[in-house]
């Protein structure tokens, strides 16, 4: 997040390979929590519960917070959002508002592991869960130690913490994706 060897002054708007990456990657969790959030919708209905009952609040407060950072990570990505000296228009507190808001989600979604409703296999969300937990917990520890109004950290050892948790995230969606295979196998295999 920070980088003082990138401020520069450019006035002009840049579509850099970065920007696009940051722009995609935004949407497809705008996406994912749309998608988590019609998935409580619908079996709140199908349940006849309410999205604030005990058995799905906490996939609902998941999705609801984890859509909130997407949109601000998004709002963030768009080269549009900086000033014409290329600072950010929220002045920088975009990863402590963003990380913290993933860091709810997470605790929302580990707070419930249980629900009636849950059709992911328990084995593969848990550790899903625990990754995306642990992901967040480093990225809020990492957002106050990479401000260099904070602190003095060397920036790579900042940078290798930073891969690990990018690398605990991808994880995290790797077993959600296998989770969510083996969701579509076990219902076309009962079709049949």
């Amino acid at each position: 997040y920070y980088d003082d060897d990138d401020a520069t002054e450019n006035t002009e708007t840049e579509y850099s390979f970065y920007t696009i990456l940051g722009v995609i990657g935004a949407i497809l969790l705008i996406s994912n929590s749309v998608v988590d959030l019609i998935r409580c919708v619908w079996y709140a209905k199908n349940l006849n519960i309410s999205l604030c009952d005990k058995d799905i609040r906490g996939d609902t407060a998941a999705a609801i917070t984890f859509g909130l950072a997407a949109v601000i990570d998004l709002s963030v990505s768009l080269p549009s959002n900086t000033s014409a000296d290329g600072t950010s228009l929220m002045n920088g507190l975009e990863p402590l508002f963003t990380t913290h808001l993933y860091l709810i989600s997470a605790l929302s979604t580990v707070s419930q592991p249980n629900c009636r409703c849950s059709s992911k296999p328990v084995i593969l969300s848990l550790m899903g869960d625990l990754m995306f937990l642990i992901g967040s917990l480093i990225d809020v520890v990492i957002t106050y130690f990479g401000d260099p109004a904070i602190t003095t950290s060397k920036k790579s050892v900042i940078t290798n913490v930073w891969l690990l948790s990018s690398l605990l995230w991808l994880t995290d969606a790797t077993l959600y994706i296998m989770a969510d295979f083996l969701i579509l196998r076990r219902s076309r295999l009962e079709k049949e």
